[in-house]
């Protein structure tokens, strides 16, 4: 479902397979770091075979010292569980059996960036936080620049993976993320005036400074009516 290069790849059981028992648990890690060497390169999408050694490392269940892959054919990739952030958090009900798995949330706004980094972690974490204390993680993909605090989604997705301490989510590409139409987050400074009647009149403080707009992401061509 997923593959991060030089570091691993992501498993999921798809729905119509046999031996399919649920949504919980039908996720895992593959650790290829310690691979054997000729082993095939597998691609998203690819149904395959894997023969390894399955472990707890610092938390994170994995497959890893993979001696056999097999690529067996090809299926679509599951489609994401939609989930409440908080289930889906560090310590949260559905977020050790729904590890390794693709989840959605929705309608959500960030309450932080760049929290502090776990163990085996360093700062900055070029991550950010969610509703519910769900981090966004930048595995696969980094939003930069990382958004504001208050900035809101409309949807993120990807896979929901434990390291360092905590449990992630890892959006895979632009795709994975959005932000809906902006919305005004602020203004200032504060004192900013404008004339009225004057045409293209920009606003100011009785200082000089220019009013600064902040939006929740960004604004669509051609601005509004």
């Amino acid at each position: 479902t997923a593959i991060a290069a030089e570091a691993g790849l992501f498993l999921q059981i798809p729905v119509d397979a046999e031996g399919y028992d649920g949504e919980a648990y039908s996720g895992l890690y593959v650790y290829t770091g310690n691979q054997a060497e000729g082993l095939p390169a597998p691609a998203v999408g690819d149904v395959i075979t894997v023969t390894g050694t399955y472990d707890d490392f610092f938390g994170q269940l994995q497959v890893s010292r993979i001696t056999g892959l097999t690529v067996d054919g090809q299926a679509d990739v599951p489609p994401p569980i939609l989930v409440a952030p908080a289930d889906v958090a560090t310590g949260g009900a559905r977020a050790g059996e729904l590890e390794g798995v693709r989840v959605r949330i929705e309608d959500v706004g960030v309450t932080a960036i760049n929290p502090p980094a776990g163990p085996g972690d360093g700062d900055p974490t070029n991550a950010f936080v969610v509703d519910g204390g769900l981090r966004i993680n930048d595995l696969f993909y980094a939003v930069d620049p990382l958004p504001m605090v208050g900035a809101r989604f409309a949807f993120i997705q990807g896979m929901l993976r434990f390291a360092n301490g905590d449990s992630k989510l890892e959006p895979t590409g632009m795709a994975d993320l959005s932000t809906g139409p902006a919305e005004v987050a602020g203004l200032g400074p504060a004192g900013a005036i404008t004339r009225a009647g004057v045409a293209d009149a920009v606003p100011t403080t009785p200082g000089g400074e220019a009013l600064i707009v902040r939006l929740t992401g960004p604004a669509e061509e051609g601005g509004q009516p």
